[in-house]
């Protein structure tokens, strides 16, 4: 945005439409940046106790495919009227900048994916020397496009900013961790997006409305993700299994099991958390401050019918006579 207000003469005008796409591209971020939540304490696990995280990168490639592909083809397909969806002024314009940007969720979720197997390692050297020249990229693109093409070529930029960056990100790790691709995987990630975009081809060419061609093109996401095998309940079973695994203490519900949470001494006196999984406010998901507040109810309503019962379910602090390091 600063560049397209700095370099245009109606500089403010075109990174205002730059800036109407865009948002709807960051809401859509927030769904990517929830999953690296669940992955980082599952790769910091397996990778601590020398596990194949190959099983778990390919299913959270192909969770994450199945879900951002189904976005990028319904949004750039139908960029007007999501784009009307929000806004009424230079919606028109805004559109073609927003069919890019949307491709971009797939790209920065791909490295949500692959930057946290290299987070959970430690490797933040290789990650800042792959964001420094992301960096350099994105802004040469945009002294190159920005002239020629407005906002359009920013999100041309950004596009193909993205999709170096996943590309990159995949190399490294691939490399590092020994990942390899199945020919059934492709064959079936390819269908799925054969059928997406027959769909949505389908539909938009027929004049079909977004509030019937949205729900439709759901359904054929939905459907085409487990018929391709993209998506498998036993792969989702598995994700929450070693979830679980990773964070035992945060599927426990507190008030009910009487667990706590105290920090743990270390031998220097501090103190660190007795689990690595982020607290209920944080980055891990709604669903678990969904499971607190619901066992915070719970506890609520038996202790209305049965005040008694609150020694139970209250926290208690840790043992004085516990035995500490010196």
């Amino acid at each position: 945005s600063l560049m397209l207000e700095r370099m245009l003469p109606d500089g403010d005008l075109q990174a205002g439409i730059y800036a109407q796409g865009f948002r709807f591209f960051e809401a859509f971020n927030m769904l990517g940046f929830l999953f690296a939540g669940l992955l980082l304490p599952m790769y910091s696990r397996m990778l601590k106790n020398k596990e194949d995280v190959g099983p778990l990168t390919g299913l959270a490639l192909r969770l994450v495919l199945a879900g951002t592909l189904a976005v990028a083809v319904i949004g750039s397909f139908y960029a007007k009227a999501v784009m009307d969806l929000r806004y009424h002024d230079y919606t028109s314009e805004s559109a073609p900048a927003f069919a890019l940007l949307i491709w971009c969720f797939v790209g920065v979720c791909i490295t949500y994916i692959f930057g946290t197997l290299l987070t959970a390692s430690g490797d933040l050297k290789t990650l800042n020397k792959l964001a420094a020249g992301g960096m350099v990229l994105n802004i040469g693109l945009n002294f190159v496009l920005i002239p020629q093409h407005h906002a359009f070529g920013a999100a041309l930029a950004s596009l193909i900013t993205q999709a170096g960056m996943a590309l990159a990100q995949m190399i490294v790790a691939a490399r590092r961790y020994a990942l390899r691709t199945k020919a059934r995987d492709v064959l079936g990630l390819t269908a799925y997006v054969a059928l997406l975009l027959g769909g949505a081809w389908a539909l938009s060419s027929s004049g079909s409305p977004f509030k019937i061609a949205l729900p439709a093109l759901a359904v054929t996401a939905l459907i085409g993700a487990f018929a391709t095998g993209l998506v498998s309940l036993s792969g989702l079973r598995s994700v929450l299994l070693l979830r679980e695994e990773a964070c035992p203490s945060y599927f426990r519900r507190p008030f009910a099991t009487g667990y706590t949470a105290w920090p743990q001494p270390t031998s220097r006196g501090r103190t660190t958390p007795s689990t690595s999984c982020p607290s209920f406010g944080g980055s891990a998901g709604p669903s678990s401050a969904l499971r607190f507040w619901a066992s915070s109810a719970a506890s609520s309503r038996s202790w209305r019918s049965n005040p008694s019962s609150v020694a139970k379910w209250s926290f208690s602090p840790p043992s004085p006579t516990a035995s500490r390091s010196p």
